[in-house]
């Protein structure tokens, strides 16, 4: 009798065991949805890191460069020179 329930208890403990493995709380499906949005995360940072790359170059440029802050004046103000002759041509 108490063999039956000894092994009652242990099909019942291994069935609970391999639920929580597979499907509960910390299971391998969550463990692997984490892994892939950690990939993602990884994946968006190098993106940010070469976004940042350049725009340090960027600034750099204007830092030293007196031509550079000149074009990008030009280009987000569209400033022109006393001589010059703006000619704007519209996007379709």
């Amino acid at each position: 009798m108490k063999t039956k329930f000894l092994w009652a208890f242990l099909v019942v403990a291994f069935i609970g065991l391999q639920y929580r493995l597979w499907v509960g709380e910390r299971s391998l499906a969550e463990a692997a949805s984490l892994k892939s949005l950690i990939d993602l995360k990884k994946a968006q940072i190098e993106i940010q890191k070469k976004q940042n790359l350049e725009l340090q170059y960027h600034v750099q440029a204007l830092k030293d460069d007196p031509q550079a802050i000149e074009e990008e004046a030009r280009e987000a103000h569209g400033l022109v020179k006393p001589d010059e002759i703006l000619i704007l041509i519209p996007d379709e």
